[in-house]
């Protein structure tokens, strides 16, 4: 409702591989895994009213199972944020060259 409001785009984010950071049966030890973070393109909410509120959660949460289930997202994610980081996304590292 707060996007709603202030007519603010939302902009959905899919997190994937955080699966593998908890080993089988384990509650609070953490493995070390890669996690991805896709920032996905923002749903503008100018024009909406409250009755909109349903509709946009669904289509925020369409866009986020989508990219989730998108390896190509994934692969895109990791090399934006190695290119950021000034790293070379081709020897498969996210250090800094």
């Amino acid at each position: 409702m707060l996007a709603i409001r202030t007519g603010v785009p939302v902009v959905p984010v899919a997190i994937t591989g955080t699966r593998a950071l908890l080993g089988p049966g384990a509650a609070l030890a953490i493995r070390p895994a890669r996690a991805h973070v896709a920032y996905l393109a923002p749903i503008p909410t100018r024009g909406l009213g409250a009755t909109d509120a349903d509709r946009l959660r669904d289509r925020t949460e369409a866009a986020v199972r989508a990219a989730a289930e998108d390896d190509h997202v994934r692969q895109t994610c990791t090399t934006v944020t190695a290119k950021a980081a000034g790293a070379d996304p081709s020897r498969g590292t996210l250090e800094p060259e």
